[in-house]
């Protein structure tokens, strides 16, 4: 076993760990269906600045904020699920060894945006019939386009002021990303029953 990294060789002493897989799902589904309920869509569309009540928090500050984390949260957790997918099925098939550092480092692949590298190059890794370019061009175009509209605007300084009718259509979007990782890799290889559990449904329709 590798010995402990000291607290004094850490920036800030900080340390890291890995997020279970099934915990990346359940966060994300559990968000997903925060966006199906009435009374949470309600409380977004107040015309007065309310706290709002999620499964996590309780949160003071303005709608489009909140939903401006939540999209990021949930965007975080594919772009840290996708290459821990493709981990799980390379060890599966005993490929592990001679392919890790291309799994460890996606943004080194050699496309020239964030999308083809995770979404092409990367599922490629296992086999290219796995890439979402491949599988899937109509969902392709869309991620291209949400990632250069909506995912790096976020993630450099921008935040969403679009409605959360608006916002629960991106997630649906996401859960569609989600189900073609889940055509290439099952959260039933991860641990048993993790599929039922974890499995997003995709076509929920918010209440009326």
């Amino acid at each position: 076993m590798a010995e402990e990294t000291s607290n004094n060789d850490l920036i800030f002493g900080l340390k890291l760990s890995n997020i279970p897989l099934i915990n990346l799902r359940m966060e994300f589904n559990k968000n997903y269906t925060l966006f199906t309920k009435q009374e949470f869509r309600d409380q977004l569309k107040a015309p007065a600045i309310t706290p709002v009540q999620t499964d996590q928090m309780t949160w003071y500050g303005m709608p489009g904020d909140l939903i401006t984390l939540l999209m990021q949260r949930a965007i975080l957790g594919i772009e840290a699920y996708l290459p821990a997918a493709v981990y799980c099925e390379c060890g599966y098939k005993g490929e592990l060894t001679e392919k890790f550092k291309l799994i460890s480092e996606p943004y080194k692949l050699g496309g020239p945006t964030n999308v083809d590298n995770y979404y092409h190059h990367l599922p490629s890794i296992l086999d290219s019939k796995h890439s979402l370019k491949n599988v899937n061009q109509d969902l392709w175009k869309k991620t291209v386009r949400f990632y250069n509209e909506i995912r790096n605007p976020i993630f450099h300084g921008k935040f969403l002021i679009s409605g959360v009718e608006e916002a629960f259509n991106a997630f649906k979007f996401l859960a569609d990303i989600y189900d073609w990782i889940d055509s290439w890799h099952s959260p039933d290889n991860i641990m048993p029953g993790a599929g039922n559990l974890s499995h997003v449904k995709s076509k929920i329709k918010p209440d009326n």
